[in-house]
């Protein structure tokens, strides 16, 4: 009787921290897909011909300073960093649940 107590009371425990650390991450990843988005439409205007690309996905990292504005750091397509910091260094975005100063990773995808 003792065991199936503490089996039980182990699997609750275990529940309820399973459902708390997917309840944490929840509005973060909604949020970044609002800014994928976001970086979709003002990258939209991008002519990838123009530019050597492996790929139709690039995968952006980026950060949120104190004034809402976006940093972008790298991107996985060398040829295209320069023109896609260009285009959105600065650019005021609605952050979310996003914290101030952490690096972020984002796919964007042309298309």
């Amino acid at each position: 009787m003792k065991i199936q107590k503490s089996l039980i009371f182990s699997l609750l425990l275990v529940g309820l921290f399973s459902f708390s650390s997917l309840a944490a991450h929840s509005p973060v990843e909604k949020s970044l897909k609002s800014i994928s988005k976001v970086l979709q439409k003002n990258l939209e205007t991008l002519d990838l011909d123009d530019y050597t690309t492996s790929s139709k996905t690039v995968m952006i990292d980026f950060m949120i300073n104190e004034r809402a504005e976006m940093i972008v750091l790298t991107t996985s397509e060398k040829s295209l960093d320069e023109t896609i910091k260009a285009k959105l260094n600065y650019k005021t975005i609605e952050s979310g649940n996003l914290e101030f100063f952490k690096k972020y990773t984002i796919p964007v995808t042309f298309e």
